[in-house]
C-alpha cells in the first residue's frame, strides 16, 4: 500500500495535469520577479508577473478578491460594520450583494473572487445558488 506521501505526489500530478488540460494559452508577460516580504515570525516568497506592455487603447480586466459574509439586514457583524465605517463590500443580504455586483461591474471590475471563509461546503453552495438565482 502507497504511503501517505505517495498519495500526496500522485493527487498533485493529477491536479497539475487537470490544471494544464483546463488553462488557456500562456499569457505574455514583461517580466516576473521572485520577491521576499516581510511577515511576522519571518518572510514569505512571491512572485510578481508584470504584463506585457499594451498597445493604445487596450485594457486589461479589473480582478477583485474579496472576503465576503452573507447576513440578514440586522446582522452587524455580517454587514462588517460598525456606525463610522458603514458596510463592507459583499457584507450583508443578498440584495446587498447584488448592489456591490453591479457598482463592480460600472467601475469595470471585470472578475470578482469571493472568499466565504470557514462556513462549511454546502452553505457555500447554497449562497452561490441564491446568489445566481437572484441575478
Amino acid at each position: 500500500m502507497a504511503g501517505p506521501d505517495a498519495r500526496h505526489r500522485r493527487r498533485r500530478a493529477a491536479l497539475r495535469g487537470a490544471s494544464q488540460q483546463l488553462a488557456g494559452p500562456a499569457a505574455a508577460v514583461e517580466r516576473v520577479e521572485d520577491r521576499r516580504i516581510p511577515v511576522p515570525g519571518g518572510e514569505i516568497g512571491v512572485r510578481v508577473y508584470t504584463p506585457r506592455r499594451l498597445d493604445a487603447g487596450t485594457t486589461l480586466p479589473i480582478v477583485l478578491r474579496t472576503a465576503a459574509r452573507l447576513g440578514d439586514a440586522t446582522d452587524r457583524a455580517a454587514a462588517g460594520s460598525d456606525e463610522a465605517a458603514g458596510r463592507k463590500l459583499l457584507h450583508g443580504t443578498i440584495d446587498q450583494w447584488l448592489a456591490d455586483l453591479a457598482a463592480l461591474a460600472e467601475i469595470g471590475v471585470g472578475h470578482v473572487l469571493v472568499g466565504l471563509g470557514s462556513m462549511p461546503v454546502q452553505e457555500q453552495l447554497e449562497v452561490m445558488s441564491r446568489l445566481k438565482a437572484a441575478m
